[in-house]
């Protein structure tokens, strides 16, 4: 959320609104199956011969040596869940943006 700042709030309210419309290539979720067979989804935030980075929904970035990945793959869709507006009103968007932009995050 702290890169949200670096954009205005007309484009903040559209990455909520309509999350998947433009999904930068540094923002794509990547599905990791491990050797194990279990399934991780990320941000991947660095890469190199020997391990990845993934940044999961947890907000603790995850270093997975590549001898322990059966699959990396860059996926279509934003980590932004979509509907996410459904339940909130105008005002609770509004509060949102603003608490975005005020806090320290």
């Amino acid at each position: 959320m702290a890169d949200a700042k670096l954009y205005s709030r007309e484009k903040v309210l559209t990455a909520i609104l309509e999350p998947y419309a433009d999904v930068r290539d540094d923002d794509l979720a990547y599905a990791v199956e491990t050797v194990e067979g279990e399934w991780l989804v990320g941000l991947l935030r660095d890469e190199n011969p020997v391990a990845i980075t993934l940044l999961p929904l947890t907000g603790e970035p995850l270093v997975l040596p590549r001898a322990h990945i059966h699959d990396l793959q860059a996926q279509p869709w934003s980590l932004m869940p979509a509907g996410l507006e459904n339940n909130l009103t105008p005002q609770n968007l509004a509060d949102l943006l603003a608490y975005v932009y005020s806090a320290g995050l």
